[in-house]
């Protein structure tokens, strides 16, 4: 993947966001959310918590994963924000961790008859892939 520079403009775009995200994101750039991306989908896969805690009681909680998924989201502005070759980098790079993350969706039997929600923007902020609770 082609470096994409973290510019101002990149940074206006997460103006509301936690100080501590825009330090994240200037330190690693987008290479940096996209391997925090992953890492999230491969612990909801494996049920590890990097914390070391039991996975139900920390990062499967439903609040914490879709505090920890909004990195999803914060690729998502990015894909509507940059240059079509940049978003088309991004969308290469992140579309094999979405196919995991989906089945991870679709498998939880708390949401079948919801799969409509698969068809929406930001699919990953309207349902709880197996193994995070409520």
């Amino acid at each position: 993947m082609d470096n994409i520079p973290i510019s101002s403009e990149i940074l206006n775009l997460f103006s509301t966001w936690a100080d501590h995200f825009k330090n994240k994101l200037t330190e690693t750039g987008v290479p940096g959310l996209i391997q925090k991306y992953k890492d999230i989908v491969d612990n909801v896969n494996n049920q590890k918590c990097p914390h070391g805690n039991d996975y139900q009681n920390c990062c499967g909680i439903s609040y914490e994963y879709y505090n920890d998924i909004s990195v999803r989201t914060a690729l998502q502005i990015l894909i509507d924000n940059l240059s079509d070759k940049e978003s088309n980098q991004i969308i290469q790079e992140i579309n094999s961790i979405d196919l995991i993350h989906k089945k991870l969706i679709i498998d939880n039997p708390v949401n079948y008859g919801k799969e409509y929600h698969l068809k929406k923007h930001k699919w990953w902020e309207n349902l709880l892939p197996m193994g995070v609770v409520e």
